[in-house]
């Protein structure tokens, strides 16, 4: 395909794409897709709409194309599918969900809908052209159950420079205090610590910290200190060595105490020690409630 023309040269030929790559065995689709319609080529402009999303939860959702995430979405109906059935299954109506890292809201709608009308999801999301977004799939789904808060989350509460690339950068969930690339423009952004925050607003308790944030884990840990010993919440994070030492993550959750599981691509559980960690998803839980 050369060069798109218009937008709705492009949404055809999206359209088509799709639509022949559903022929095809599953474990095909993904080079398939990215072969004819590779999110990160020069040859495409992107193409938003909206389109549907968990149709079971009556939910809808605003994809960019040529964003990687949306991509995803586009095409597969979903992002990271191991952590959306690991919030299916933890996830309860009527819990307090705190979200570090929030992004375009893939998984803020989806906690909203789990938690239901009696249930309250806490966004944070520091970047402003990411957070308009958030706001615009929020509104779209009528989440009245999520309050968001355009910060970053950390040990203490001030101001800091954090590293953005640019918007049309195709993974826009890289923006990091620490990942700091030639390709980066420093913006100010507020933060907040959990504790502090959590007392300025009167929450009462959280049930669940899901964390995605770029290498600032354990600083969102140590500034969440006092909520954790008080709430005991289940603790979902990446842990990945291009942010971050999982040891160091690791010894962090343990020093709260906490047990820290490694999540299978299929959603089964493995304890993990010192001696055997891997990178992936953790689910981390208070040692009393095991």
């Amino acid at each position: 395909m050369r060069k798109s023309s218009s937008y709705f040269t492009e949404l055809s030929w999206l359209l088509f794409v799709k639509r022949l790559g559903k022929l095809l065995p599953k474990r095909l689709r993904f080079r398939f897709y990215k072969l004819f319609y590779n999110y990160e080529s020069a040859r495409y402009i992107g193409v938003r709409l909206i389109i549907p999303y968990f149709e079971s939860l009556n939910l809808q959702f605003i994809v960019f194309t040529k964003y990687l995430i949306d991509w995803n979405v586009f095409f597969f109906g979903q992002y990271e599918k191991e952590t959306n059935d690991l919030l299916f299954e933890y996830i309860k109506p009527g819990q307090v969900i705190l979200e570090a890292g929030a992004n375009n809201g893939t998984e803020t709608v989806l906690l909203s809908r789990l938690v239901g009308p009696n249930g309250k999801v806490l966004a944070f999301e520091p970047v402003e052209h990411i957070y308009q977004t958030l706001q615009l799939n929020l509104s779209i789904n009528h989440c009245t159950n999520v309050q968001t808060e355009q910060k970053a989350l950390g040990e203490s509460d001030g101001q800091l420079h954090f590293n953005v690339l640019s918007e049309d950068f195709c993974n826009q969930g890289m923006a990091s205090k620490y990942d700091e690339t030639s390709a980066d423009a420093k913006v100010l952004v507020q933060q907040t610590s959990i504790d502090s925050w959590v007392v300025k607003n009167n929450i009462r308790t959280v049930d669940f910290i899901k964390m995605d944030i770029q290498g600032a884990e354990i600083e969102l840990l140590k500034g969440a200190k006092h909520t954790i010993e008080k709430s005991k919440p289940l603790i979902f994070t990446e842990a990945t060595e291009d942010f971050l030492s999982i040891e160091k993550l690791f010894d962090a959750l343990t020093d709260l105490g906490y047990a820290v599981y490694f999540i299978s691509s299929k959603g089964q559980l493995r304890l993990l020690s010192k001696s055997s960690l891997v990178e992936g998803n953790w689910l981390a839980k208070p040692l009393q409630s095991i």
